[in-house]
């Protein structure tokens, strides 16, 4: 079953955004997460995690929202939840920890 559009655009538009945020969709169709993604994504100021669930996200929503597509490799999962933490966990290792 895909999530429905409406649900998901309200959700996304409920969100404080800066104009700089990175918005990803985590799909077994994106490109591979990689170490290089990793280390762009951790300069991020913000980032945006899309998470589907068995079938997706309706396309609609990708179409409007037009975010990154990104993979944690060649399978698939039932949802988007653990691929984004297998993101955050990396990219957090990376981001500046100083408060300035």
């Amino acid at each position: 079953m895909l999530i429905k559009p409406d649900v998901v655009y309200k959700a996304y538009n409920s969100i404080e955004k800066s104009n700089d945020a990175k918005v990803i969709y985590l799909t077994p169709q994106g490109k591979t997460l990689n170490q290089k993604k990793v280390e762009e994504l951790a300069k991020a100021k913000q980032i945006i995690l899309l998470c589907g669930h068995y079938e997706g996200i309706d396309q609609r929503v990708i179409d409007k929202i037009n975010p990154e597509e990104i993979s944690i490799g060649d399978y698939v999962l039932t949802g988007g939840e653990i691929p984004a933490m297998v993101l955050i966990d990396s990219v957090s290792r990376y981001v500046d920890r100083s408060f300035k």
